[in-house]
């Protein structure tokens, strides 16, 4: 490909891996290359957590689902919604939908979950609705940018990941 053109531009959040782009430079067979790494705005120390709950059974054991539930519940009861909770899985046992139906009953927030349409649809339905909750996969989330504050749950392991975003101001690019 990049022999059959004069030049090409390639942007993504996740090219560089060790402050390099050697890696993907190997891998797509660019030997020669123009770069520039771009500092990122987003501030971990202002706009991130994470939190680990105590005693949540591995997800093998019965009890991992109702554990996981009742994490989320309070997490979400704090954010007043506004969050993203994903699963590994779609329907295994602790799986996106039995997540879904033991924390819905359970919170007063507008819920929202992937497979009830489209994806670009169901980002804009829950952007557009205060305090909504999306169950979602992972997967659904490659690729899509989430610019302005949300909540991002995640559930895995014994572990569970918040990500709240702010808009933060543009900075300028700083070269490398």
């Amino acid at each position: 490909m990049f022999e059959k053109v004069a030049s090409c531009v390639l942007t993504s959040a996740t090219l560089t891996s060790n402050a390099s782009v050697e890696f993907i430079r190997s891998r797509l067979g660019v030997a020669k290359a123009d770069e520039l790494i771009a500092e990122s705005n987003f501030d971990f120390k202002e706009q991130a957590l994470i939190y680990l709950p105590q005693g949540i059974p591995d997800p093998r054991d019965r009890g991992f689902a109702e554990a996981a539930a009742e994490e989320i519940i309070k997490l979400l009861n704090i954010t007043q919604g506004r969050a993203f909770v994903l699963s590994i899985s779609y329907g295994s046992y602790g799986g996106m939908q039995a997540l879904r139906q033991l924390v819905e009953p359970e919170i007063d927030f507008p819920v929202l979950m992937q497979g009830e349409g489209a994806r670009s649809g169901l980002l804009d339905k829950f952007r557009a609705t205060p305090n909504s909750v999306l169950f979602t996969t992972a997967s659904f989330w490659q690729g899509v940018e989430r610019a302005r504050r949300e909540l991002f749950l995640r559930h895995h392991r014994q572990a569970a990941l918040c990500r709240t975003l702010r808009p933060r101001s543009r900075r300028a690019p700083a070269p490398h």
